[in-house]
């Protein structure tokens, strides 16, 4: 990435929402979740859950900031009961090992705005990568290591991504 480049961080506007859309189903399609569904039915049936998931989700992106339309990534999250609830965070290939997911994930944690606990973090959809900025895996730091002074309690939990869903949300 050139030094240059300003990071901002923005919510997602309407126009963001096909490449949100495709690069979350793209990059998870091979996920631990869904390893064994076949294309058809993960990418008719995920896309469901994405149409009802993100207007009601918040979802900040990171972006180039001379032109906000060039994103580098983005974060997909919900408040519910008080609890943070991260469904997925995607950052483009090219702009892996930059930051990018650190930069979205604190600007949440850091938001005092927020009316959550901050010592607990639900995820609903883990992948190599997701598991490697939690614990460190594969000779990356873990993020207590990075952040020592905010232990945090993650907890896996696909299953919370159907909490916001309305009954019948599969037949439509």
């Amino acid at each position: 990435m050139n030094d240059k480049v300003e990071i901002l961080v923005r919510h997602a506007i309407d126009g963001d929402i096909d490449f949100i859309t495709s690069s979350w189903l793209n990059s998870f399609r091979d996920g631990y979740f869904n390893s064994t569904v076949s294309n058809r039915v993960y990418f008719n049936q995920h896309h469901k859950i994405l149409e009802r998931l993100l207007p009601e989700a918040t979802v900040l992106v990171a972006c180039n900031s001379e032109k906000p339309q060039q994103i580098f990534g983005w974060m997909c999250f919900q408040v519910v009961d008080r609890v943070m609830i991260f469904h997925y965070v995607y950052v483009k290939n090219l702009m892996r090992t930059q930051g990018i997911a650190q930069r979205l994930f604190d600007y949440v944690v850091n938001n005092d705005s927020l009316d959550v606990a901050k010592n607990v973090v639900m995820t609903t959809h883990q992948t190599q990568k997701s598991k490697s900025f939690i614990k460190g895996e594969k000779g990356g730091r873990s993020y207590e290591d990075r952040h020592p002074d905010r232990p945090i309690q993650w907890m896996y939990n696909p299953y919370a991504l159907f909490y916001q869903l309305p009954e019948g949300w599969e037949q439509e």
